[in-house]
């Protein structure tokens, strides 16, 4: 694939787990409102298959993955836990790298946080996924996560 990073789309990417394949558009749109422009579904429910992907991100790096992205010609940001980890991404030529387990990140964690691209985190989008249907709850915490660039 060429043209621009799915990491430099967004400065954040959430993790969201959509339990009605309905609530996937008017999420994504409460989120691009709040300058998110990313969502990584996670493959949790069969809403999740329905609604689309346009990249694909895995906790490892795995032939069978690689092989999945690169027939779909969708962009990868290898997954890796552990610098050691990064080592398999490399060794087929994956220079995109995102940290798993994917979670909450504080910037207090970041040593410069102008050296970080792009981070994931779950807790953008609220526990109870868009149930409510409430863009508030979502565009709120998408601005909040976005200013930390």
């Amino acid at each position: 694939m060429t043209g621009p990073s799915v990491l430099d789309v967004s400065p954040v990417i959430p993790v969201v787990v959509l339990d009605d394949a309905g609530t996937a558009v008017p999420l994504a749109r409460a989120l691009l409102s709040g300058g998110i422009g990313v969502v990584e579904l996670a493959l949790r429910t069969a809403a999740a298959l329905d609604a689309g992907a346009r990249f694909l991100v895995s906790p490892r790096t795995t032939r069978p993955v690689v092989g999945a992205a690169r027939r779909r010609d969708v962009p990868l940001p290898a997954g890796v836990a552990t610098a050691s980890g990064a080592l398999p991404a490399l060794g087929v030529d994956l220079h995109e790298l995102t940290s798993v387990p994917a979670g909450y990140l504080d910037p207090v964690d970041l040593a410069d946080p102008a050296d970080v691209g792009c981070v994931g985190g779950h807790r953008i989008t609220p526990p109870d996924g868009f149930a409510r249907r409430d863009s508030g709850r979502v565009e709120e915490p998408a601005r909040a996560a976005v200013a930390l660039r």
